[in-house]
């Protein structure tokens, strides 16, 4: 959820969890293919610029990512290894179309960093005509 303070400037949090895969040359999976397991919990904030219908929005977040990978091979994953909780950041930008919102977001995290794409709606807020 997120929290308008301004008509350009919110405020937030951000729950999250992300999974990535890394695989061997041969794009098969055997005992050296792995999973990434990342959550995250941030506090967000975004600047708007404009008022109008299609807005561009730049912000950033920031807070504790816990990182793990699943370990397996060719039969099945087997062992989950917490790797540590680290403190991280994630500078985002993107465009609010009246209540659709697309935008793009790098999660910098020590050796976990990693680029997402999203994808949404808005629900609430919106003019107060």
């Amino acid at each position: 959820p997120q929290f308008i303070l301004t008509d350009h400037l919110t405020v937030g949090i951000k729950a999250e969890g992300a999974i990535m895969a890394a695989i061997n040359n041969a794009n098969t999976i055997d005992e050296t293919s792995s999973l990434s397991v990342t959550t995250s919990y941030l506090l967000t904030g975004e600047y708007y610029f404009g008022t109008g219908l299609v807005r561009p929005y730049a912000g950033v977040a920031g807070g504790i990512y816990n990182t793990g990978v699943i370990d397996g091979d060719a039969e099945y994953l087997e062992e989950f290894i917490q790797t540590g909780r680290k403190l991280g950041f994630a500078p985002r930008a993107g465009l609010q179309i009246g209540h659709f919102r697309v935008g793009a977001e790098y999660n910098i995290v020590p050796k976990n960093s990693y680029l997402s794409f999203k994808v949404g709606v808005t629900i609430g807020g919106g003019r107060k005509d």
